[in-house]
C-alpha cells in the first residue's frame, strides 16, 4: 500500500481500477438525470416540414418587392393541418407559428407589417426564405443527435421526446453503500446526549450519491470496534461502491482499514498530500471499490466530490467527468503550507471593474461545515503555494450542487 501521495497520483490509482457499468432502457419520463449509454440518431427531419416561424402571410416573395401591395387571402394554414392547395400567383395565405408552408411560396411577412383582412395590404417586403424554418434544419434524418455519456438534461429529455426516443438507452446506477462511523453518532431526528453528535456525514453522503448519479444501497452507521464495523462491510462489499466516513486515521479506535484488510480489501493506498482529506483510503475488492473517507465533516465531503465523484462520473461513462474552472484573483490572504495541495472554500463576486474573484468562506478548518455550506466554488492551492497574498491569481472550481 503506498502512503502520503500526490493528488495526482492517487487521481490516476483510482481511475484505473474503475469499470463501466452495463446499460439498461428506462422510459423517456425515467430519464431525467441518467447517463446515455449509447448514441442516439434521429429517425426523421426536425423540423419534419417546412414551417412559419411567426404568424402572418406565406407568399411568393417577388409578388411583394415592390410596397404597398394588396394580396387576396387563399387559405388558412393552422398549426397542426396542412394546405388545401398550392399557393396561387396574385394570393397569399394566412398562416400561424408552425404551420407547413404551402407549395409555390418562398417567404412569410409577419402580422406587424400587414394591414387589412382581405385583402391583406403588405407595407414591407421580405426576402427569399424570411420566417421559414426550413425541413431538417435543426437535425436531419439519420444524424446522431447525441453520441453517449451526456447527462440527460431537461433539453435533453425534449430533443429524444422529439426523436420519438420512448425507450432511452442509459447507464446503470452504480450502487454505493454508505457508513458513517463512530460511537458519539446519533441520527439527525435525535436529540444528542453528553458527548454525542448528530450524524452528519450520512445524509451529506447519501445526497451528494444521488447528485453524482449513484444509487443509494443502503445507509449505515457502525460503531467504532471491528465487530461492529465487520457487520456493516460484509453486506456492503457486494456493491460497487463502499464509501465509509471516519475511522482512517491513527487513533486507537480507527480499526477501518484492519476490517477491510480482514475481509480482503486490497488497500491501494493511504493517505493524499491534500488538505482538507490527508488521511484518505482507497482499495478494491473484486470489481468493488472502497473509499475510506475522513470523519470531519469538510474533510469527507471534499473528498467525496474530488475523489467519488469522479469515480461514479467515470463508471457511467459520462463524456465530461471534471467541472470546468476558471482563474480568478484572490480577495483576502489565506494560511497555506508548502507540500500539501488545498482545496480552499470561497465564493465568486465581480470587482466593480468587472474582474473575477473569489473570497475565501471564512475559516477553513476540517469541521467548520459552514465553510463549504456557504460556498460556491472550490479554491484550488496547488501543492508549492505558500501562504497566497490578496492579488494572487489562483484557479477556482465552480460547484454545482
Amino acid at each position: 500500500m503506498k502512503e502520503f501521495i500526490s493528488v495526482d497520483e492517487a487521481e490516476s490509482i483510482i481511475a484505473a481500477h474503475v469499470r463501466t457499468m452495463s446499460a439498461e432502457f428506462v422510459s423517456l419520463d425515467s430519464s431525467y438525470g441518467r447517463t446515455l449509454s449509447s448514441s442516439i440518431l434521429s429517425e426523421r427531419d426536425i423540423p419534419p416540414f417546412d414551417n412559419s416561424a411567426m404568424d402572418g402571410f406565406a407568399v411568393r416573395a417577388s409578388e411583394v418587392d415592390t410596397v404597398p401591395v394588396e394580396l387576396s387571402v387563399s387559405q388558412e394554414i393552422r398549426a397542426g393541418g396542412f394546405p388545401r392547395d398550392s399557393l396561387l400567383g396574385g394570393t397569399c395565405a394566412r398562416i400561424l407559428t408552425g404551420a407547413p408552408i404551402p407549395s409555390g411560396a418562398d417567404a412569410v411577412v409577419p402580422v406587424e407589417w400587414t394591414e387589412g383582412d382581405d385583402p391583406v395590404r403588405f407595407l414591407r417586403s421580405p426576402s427569399v426564405g424570411h420566417a421559414i424554418r426550413i425541413a431538417g434544419e435543426d437535425v436531419a434524418a439519420g444524424h446522431m443527435i447525441f453520441s453517449g455519456g451526456e447527462i440527460v438534461t431537461p433539453p435533453v429529455v425534449g430533443m429524444l421526446a422529439a426523436v420519438g426516443c420512448s425507450d432511452v438507452p442509459v447507464s446503470v446506477r452504480p450502487a454505493c453503500s454508505i457508513i458513517a462511523t463512530g460511537d458519539e453518532l446519533v441520527r439527525h431526528d435525535r436529540q444528542p446526549e453528553r458527548g454525542q453528535i448528530r450524524n452528519s456525514n450520512g445524509p451529506a453522503l447519501v445526497a451528494q450519491v444521488v447528485s453524482a448519479g449513484g444509487r443509494v444501497a443502503r445507509e449505515l452507521t457502525a460503531r467504532d470496534n471491528p465487530s461492529s464495523l465487520n457487520e456493516c462491510l460484509t453486506a456492503s462489499l457486494e456493491d460497487d461502491l463502499v464509501i465509509l466516513s471516519g475511522g482512517v486515521s491513527v487513533g486507537a479506535y480507527d480499526h477501518v482499514k484492519d476490517v477491510l484488510d480482514n475481509l480482503g480489501v486490497r488497500l491501494l493506498f493511504w493517505k493524499v498530500k491534500q488538505r482538507p482529506g490527508k488521511p484518505l483510503v482507497f482499495g478494491v475488492r473484486g470489481e468493488t471499490l472502497v473509499f475510506g473517507l475522513p470523519g470531519n465533516p469538510v474533510s469527507s465531503s471534499i473528498c467525496f466530490d474530488r475523489y467519488v465523484r469522479t469515480t461514479i462520473a467515470r463508471m457511467l461513462g459520462r463524456s465530461t467527468v471534471e467541472r470546468p474552472r476558471r482563474i480568478a484573483t484572490l480577495a483576502e490572504s489565506m494560511t497555506k503550507v508548502r507540500g500539501l495541495q488545498y482545496f480552499a472554500r470561497g465564493y465568486l463576486r465581480y470587482s466593480d471593474d468587472n474582474a473575477l474573484l473569489v473570497v475565501p468562506t471564512g475559516p477553513q478548518g476540517s469541521g467548520i461545515y459552514s465553510s463549504i455550506a456557504h460556498a460556491d466554488c472550490i479554491i484550488h492551492l496547488p501543492e508549492e503555494m505558500e501562504n497566497p497574498e490578496p492579488g494572487v491569481s489562483v484557479e477556482v472550481e465552480p460547484l454545482t450542487w
